[in-house]
């Protein structure tokens, strides 16, 4: 089986338009896997959520990011999480529902009533924050291997788990994953690779994508291609690109 993990969208509905395009045409078959953190910074946050629900309706995986949990944190007014959710771009997220909404939101209360018109909150609520399939496990953040221990990882681990570093062996070893298999997780804002652009972060046992896609001005959507379990390829916006 084909599988695709897309990271952090972060309101970048042009960028993950244009990939899905090339996931569509080039891996028509392949299941899709979104791993969090659709809204917030970027300008279309409505319309990347509305679009990642219609693909969990057709059988793709959407899975809960430290983003979702700020959002739902703010719609419950939950005053430490909503506070966060302002500082962390949540503000493009209510302009983007205003938009489509055409109307100016005034609490959360009135926000939490217009999603709930379509559902929308309690699909954000019912997001799982693992998903394994084909021998890869794909979480938000990353978990370390000892934390695979358990049954199932801590929820809020995998939302908003960070390495210690971004340097490769801080990052090596906050990425874990049980025997025999690989890890995927965004989350963590990927360095410039030596010729200047953003790229997804590689080792044996697992990846970081995240490389800021509607967080930096120069971020990149960069997705991973998986066959049988295994890497093979990146796919971007611009279409597909080989690992490195």
């Amino acid at each position: 089986m084909t599988l695709i993990a897309i990271p952090d969208i972060h309101g970048d509905f042009e960028q993950f338009n244009a990939l899905l395009g090339h996931a569509q045409r080039d891996f028509a078959d392949a299941k899709i896997v979104l791993m969090g953190d659709f809204m917030d910074r970027g300008p279309r946050s409505a319309e990347v959520i509305r679009l990642v629900r219609r693909l969990t309706e057709e059988g793709h995986v959407a899975l809960a990011g430290n983003h979702e949990d700020l959002f739902l944190g703010f719609l419950a007014r939950d005053i430490a999480r909503g506070f966060d959710f302002g500082i962390a771009g949540g503000g493009e997220t209510i302009a983007s529902f205003a938009e489509e909404s055409g109307y100016e939101f005034r609490s959360p209360e009135e926000l939490r009533d217009y999603l709930d018109e379509t559902g929308l909150a309690g699909w954000l609520e019912a997001l799982p924050h693992i998903h394994r399939d084909e021998g890869v496990n794909f979480t938000h953040a990353p978990v370390p291997a000892g934390r695979w221990q358990a049954i199932e990882p801590d929820r809020k681990l995998c939302m908003w788990g960070v390495p210690k570093s971004k340097d490769r062996a801080d990052l090596a070893a906050a990425l874990g994953s049980p025997e025999g298999t690989f890890a995927a997780c965004g989350h963590v804002i990927m360095r410039f690779g030596a010729d200047g652009v953003r790229r997804p972060e590689m080792f044996d046992h697992g990846v970081y994508l995240d490389c800021g896609c509607g967080s930096k001005e120069d971020g990149r959507l960069v997705a991973c291609v998986f066959d049988d379990g295994k890497p093979v390829e990146y796919l971007t916006a611009a279409g597909r690109e080989a690992l490195s």
